[in-house]
């Protein structure tokens, strides 16, 4: 069963996650479409992980990355990542 704070960790992380998932598309001028077509995918899908509602495999990060064109670590530059660890640890 999980914890109330680590189920709200989790959902605040795929909210940030989408964001920069969705800002790198649209740097790249892209469409949810575009990403969609070059990963064989869904469309719903593309748009509800950017929406942090669709909880995904970590190894889906490779192909968003893939479709993206981008390294993994480029997904993971969520701004105030330390936001994350006040929540896990409590350092309010």
């Amino acid at each position: 069963m999980k914890s109330k704070v680590n189920e709200d960790v989790q959902k605040k992380f795929l909210s940030e996650l989408g964001k920069q998932i969705k800002k790198i598309r649209k740097d790249k001028k892209m469409t949810q479409e575009d990403v969609a077509i070059r990963l064989n995918g869904d469309l719903q899908k593309i748009s509800r992980i950017e929406r942090g509602i669709y909880d995904f495999k970590i190894s889906s990060l490779l192909i968003i990355a893939y479709g993206l064109d981008v390294e993994v670590n480029e997904l993971l530059k969520i701004k105030n990542i330390e936001k994350f660890k006040n929540l896990i640890w409590g350092n309010h």
